[in-house]
């Protein structure tokens, strides 16, 4: 019950807040005008060797391939389990 009215009254101060702070036109374009730049620039950084690693990088291929081993390994392990729990049912 108590979290239900905090939920609600947290929610009716954001939104009071929100009517204040764009109730004046200039605000207003100022939110604007932030979001759409925020929204156009692209602020995440791509690393320049992704997706296409180096031959020669040999610490790169080395985490890819423990990465791509991984699964491969994760599976033999439950494939095991299985044939062991199936092994121990018929016995």
């Amino acid at each position: 019950m108590i979290g239900k009215v905090m939920t609600t009254a947290v929610a009716a101060g954001a939104l009071g807040t929100v009517i204040y702070a764009l109730n004046d036109k200039s605000k207003r374009n100022k939110v604007k005008n932030k979001l759409r730049t925020s929204r156009s620039s692209n602020s995440i950084e791509i690393d320049k060797n992704a997706g296409h690693p180096d031959p020669y990088d040999v610490n790169d291929n080395t985490m890819v391939s423990e990465g791509a081993l991984y699964a491969v390994q994760r599976y033999n392990e439950e494939v095991d389990d299985y044939k062991k729990k199936k092994l121990s049912q018929n016995n």
